[in-house]
C-alpha cells in the first residue's frame, strides 16, 4: 500500500478490479429487496457522496441499457455472413 493511503482507501478501486468501467449500475429491484436497515445505510452513503461532490458538474440523467458482450472470435458461419467492416 502507498504510504499516503489509509486502510480502505482503495476499496472501490479493488472492487472494480482490472475493468475499465467508470460506472456502477445495480438493479433497483435488488436494492429494494435488501433489509430496511441496509437500504437506510445505502441511501445515507449515497447522500454523503452527493453532498461531497455537489460543487462538481453532474449529468442530469443517464441512459443505461443491459447488454451481453460477445467476442466476434466466438461467432460461427451464419453470424459472420451479416457482418461487414465499418
Amino acid at each position: 500500500m502507498r504510504p499516503d493511503l489509509h486502510p480502505g482507501d482503495e476499496a472501490i478501486h479493488e472492487y472494480f478490479g482490472l475493468t475499465y468501467a467508470n460506472y456502477l449500475v445495480r438493479p433497483r429491484t435488488l436494492l429494494q429487496s435488501m433489509p430496511g436497515e441496509w437500504q437506510q445505510r445505502f441511501v445515507q452513503l449515497l447522500n454523503e457522496l452527493e453532498a461531497a461532490f455537489e460543487h462538481e458538474p453532474q449529468a442530469q440523467r443517464y441512459h443505461v441499457q443491459a447488454e451481453q458482450w460477445e467476442s466476434p472470435m466466438s461467432w460461427t458461419g451464419a453470424r459472420w455472413s451479416g457482418w461487414a467492416r465499418p
